[in-house]
């Protein structure tokens, strides 16, 4: 995941048999990461440079300017009923959460040289156009932003309510954290902060190696759970992951709604 960062992309099998190479089995050093990075830059080719997950973070501003451009305005909603129109079929009709915002916004976004209704919808031009495709937090943000809140939530619960969720519990938290600006706190989500181009290959096959207990380990104050009416975020893995993580680093954490 580090490497990405510094624009070298090489493949797994590559730099497994670099690691044995140099005798670097373990967690690296700063010395050692430094002659990992300069053996793979001679064999690996090069890539767009991609931030650190533990810096993918957006302040509650842009999420609020997001909800405010997207489901306020209630194009996201016009989006899922014609999506649903086209598909009466589906086993899974579009609604105003994650899942539809990915589809409908993140995606089309963050992907270089295309003209969409998302963008379109933008007519301030709040998002910078993309040059790569990338995390949605790297395109707002590409010099990064130290998170300051990991939140831990399930796709399927309305964006609008985990933004409001957000706005309520950060009147109330961020007089708690000396200098802490309610509207520029950082929160990590993972519809943000994971290449949606990507997914597989930006979560990894191992949850501990991956972005979430990156994001975790690094997140300042802790971390929040957003819970639905259904409970729906103790039905996901990850999410039960983030919690047991969240406990073995002695994090904060807070459950809101």
């Amino acid at each position: 995941y580090a490497l990405p960062a510094l624009g070298i992309c090489p493949a797994k099998s590559d730099l497994e048999e670099a690691r044995k190479r140099l005798q670097l089995p373990g967690p690296l050093t700063k010395s050692q990461f430094a002659n990992l990075t300069k053996a793979m830059a001679v064999k690996s080719p090069s890539c767009s440079m991609e931030l650190p997950h533990s810096l993918r973070g957006m302040s509650l501003k842009q999420l609020v300017t997001i909800c405010q451009i997207y489901l306020e305005s209630d194009w996201l909603k016009e989006q899922c009923k014609r999506w649903n129109a086209e598909n009466p079929a589906t086993q899974f009709p579009q609604s105003e959460n994650l899942y539809a915002l990915n589809h409908h916004v993140v995606l089309p976004i963050t992907t270089p040289g295309l003209e969409s209704p998302a963008h379109e919808q933008d007519s301030d031009g709040f998002f910078p156009r993309a040059e790569f495709t990338c995390a949605m937090a790297q395109l707002l943000n590409p010099r990064g932003s130290f998170v300051d809140f990991f939140v831990s939530h399930y796709w399927a619960h309305p964006f609008r309510a985990t933004v409001c969720a957000l706005k309520l519990w950060s009147r109330r938290h961020g007089d708690s954290e000396e200098g802490l600006d309610k509207m520029n706190m950082v929160f990590w989500l993972c519809i943000f902060a994971l290449n949606q181009h990507k997914p597989s290959e930006e979560v990894g096959d191992s949850p501990m190696n991956g972005p979430f207990n990156a994001a975790l380990a690094r997140a300042k104050f802790g971390a929040v759970m957003i819970i639905g009416e259904d409970a729906g975020t103790f039905d996901r893995i990850w999410c039960i992951f983030e919690v047991q993580r969240v406990m073995d680093l002695q994090k904060s954490f807070d459950l809101i709604s």
